[in-house]
C-alpha cells in the first residue's frame, strides 16, 4: 500500500535521526521501532494513524527541546550538598492535565490526590512516591538536586502512545487503548523519566550508541528501584519488569532486567522483544540512535546480576537493590562524563564499590562477576572523542 505524503514526511524525518547525534533528553519510553511496527500494522487504520501521530510528535518535541537544552548548556550548575539537605523538605509536587491537547503544561490541578480522574491520582502518588524513595535513599533534593518543582502533565494529545522528559517536565500519553495502556499505569515508568531528568543535571550523558544505551539503562534501573521501594520488593520478590502493565494483554512487559529479550514474545504487533543480553549479541545498528533501547539490555542484566549475587554473598544486608548495588550505580554515573562506553561505566562501578566498601568486598566482587558475565570487559578503554553537538539537529 502506497504511503501518503504525511507518512512519508514522517518516516524521512525519522530515518535522518540516525545520523544526528543525541543529547541527554532523549526519546520516549516506548522505543521508535515499536512504534514503527504499530504505525506498520495492516487492517488498523486507527491504530496507524495513532502511531504515525506519535511519531510525528516525538519528531516535534525533539525539536522543541533543542531550546531547552541550549538554555541547560548555558547554566552554571550548583554542586549538591548533602548537608544542606534537611528531612522536612520536600519537592514542590505539580499535576497538569493536558486535555488531550499539546499545549504544556496544561490546566494545573489543584488537589491531584482528591481528583476522580484515574490518571491524575496514579502519577501523582508516584510523583510523591518517587520523590521520596530519591529523598530518603540518596538524600536528593529533587530532579535537579537543588529543589526545582518536579511537574508532570497527563492525558498529552490524543491516544499519544509515549511518554518522555522534556527537559524541564515530564508528560504521560493515555496510549492507543488497543495495544498500549496508559502510560500512568506503572510506576517505574514515571521513574524511569523521572531519572531522565536526573541524568540531565547531573551527567548529560549523550543519547546515542553505548553511551546512550547507559541513559536507558540508568532510567530503568533507578526506575526499577523506585518500583521496588513503592512496593516493598526485596531482589529476591521483584520480577524485575519494566512497564509490566504498559502492554496491553497480561503477559507482556516493556522490558525484562532478568532476561532481556524475554519481555515480549509473539506479541500480534511488536513481534519479539529485541533486547540484547550480553556484548556477544551487541546490535551495533544505525537505527534506534544505535541501539539505546536495545542494547541498555545489558547494562540492565549487569544490574540485575550485581544485585542477586551480592544477595547470594549476604541475604539479610543487601535483600534491598538500594543498599549495595543501587549505592554504587548512584555515584558511579556521575563520574563517566557524557560520552561514556560499557567498558568505562563498568570499571567505575568497581572502582566506587571499592570506595565505599572496601576492596575484595563482597560489592567489588558481585560488580565483577555482573559485568564478566555480560561479556563487557573492565579496564581504561578510551571512549571514543565526541563529535560535536548540534544542539538544534537532534535526533
Amino acid at each position: 500500500m502506497r504511503k501518503t505524503s504525511w507518512e512519508e514526511e514522517i518516516m524521512s524525518s525519522l530515518a535522518s535521526c540516525t545520523q544526528t547525534v543525541g543529547h541527554s533528553g532523549c526519546c520516549g519510553i516506548i522505543p521508535e521501532y515499536m512504534l514503527r511496527k504499530l504505525a506498520e500494522k495492516e487492517g488498523d487504520n486507527q491504530i496507524k494513524e495513532i502511531a504515525l501521530n506519535t511519531l510525528g510528535k516525538d519528531d516535534r518535541v525533539r525539536k522543541e527541546r533543542c531550546q531547552v537544552q541550549k538554555e541547560f548548556h548555558r547554566r552554571t550548575f550548583v554542586p549538591y550538598n548533602l548537608s544542606e539537605i534537611s528531612d522536612s523538605q520536600t519537592s514542590v509536587i505539580k499535576i497538569y492535565d493536558a486535555k488531550r491537547s499539546t499545549q504544556l503544561p496544561g490546566t494545573k490541578i489543584v488537589s491531584p490526590d482528591l481528583s476522580t480522574d484515574k490518571a491524575v491520582v496514579d502519577i501523582y502518588r508516584w510523583a510523591v512516591k518517587t520523590d521520596e524513595f530519591f529523598r530518603n535513599i540518596f538524600e536528593r533534593n529533587s530532579i535537579d538536586n537543588n529543589g526545582m518543582e518536579v511537574v508532570s502533565t497527563v492525558h498529552y494529545d490524543r491516544n499519544y502512545a509515549n511518554a518522555f522528559w522534556n527537559g524541564s517536565q515530564m508528560v504521560f500519553g493515555d496510549g492507543d487503548g488497543k495495544y498500549i495502556a496508559s502510560f500512568t499505569i506503572d510506576s517505574d515508568i514515571y521513574a524511569h523519566e523521572y531519572m531522565h531528568g536526573v541524568s540531565q543535571f547531573d551527567t548529560n550523558l549523550r543519547y546515542q550508541d553505548q553511551a546512550g544505551a547507559l541513559n536507558e539503562s540508568i532510567s530503568d534501573v533507578f526506575g526499577i528501584m523506585a518500583k521496588q521501594s513503592i512496593q516493598k520488593e526485596t531482589v529476591d520478590s521483584s520480577n524485575w519488569l519494566i512497564g509490566e502493565h504498559l502492554l496491553v494483554g497480561g503477559k507482556y512487559a516493556l522490558r525484562s532486567m532478568k532476561n532481556p529479550g524475554t519481555a515480549y514474545r509473539d506479541h500480534p504487533v511488536f513481534g519479539d522483544d529485541p533486547q540484547t543480553a550480553s556484548m556477544d549479541a551487541y546490535d551495533d545498528t544505525l537505527d534506534d540512535n544505535g541501539g539505546v533501547h536495545i542494547n541498555s539490555g545489558i547494562p540492565n542484566k549487569a544490574f540485575y546480576l550485581a544485585s542477586t549475587k551480592l544477595r547470594d554473598y549476604d541475604h539479610e544486608r543487601y535483600a534491598y537493590t538500594w543498599n549495595g548495588t543501587g549505592r554504587v550505580w548512584y555515584e558511579a554515573r556521575q563520574r563517566v562524563g557524557s560520552h561514556p562506553t560499557f567498558s568505562d561505566f563498568a570499571s567505575k562501578t568497581v572502582e566506587v564499590a571499592q570506595e565505599l566498601f572496601g576492596r575484595e568486598s563482597n560489592v567489588e566482587k558481585a560488580c565483577r562477576y555482573a559485568w564478566g558475565d555480560v561479556k563487557v570487559e573492565l579496564g581504561s578503554t578510551p571512549s571514543p572523542a565526541p563529535k560535536p553537538i548540534e544542539w538544534c539537529n537532534l535526533l
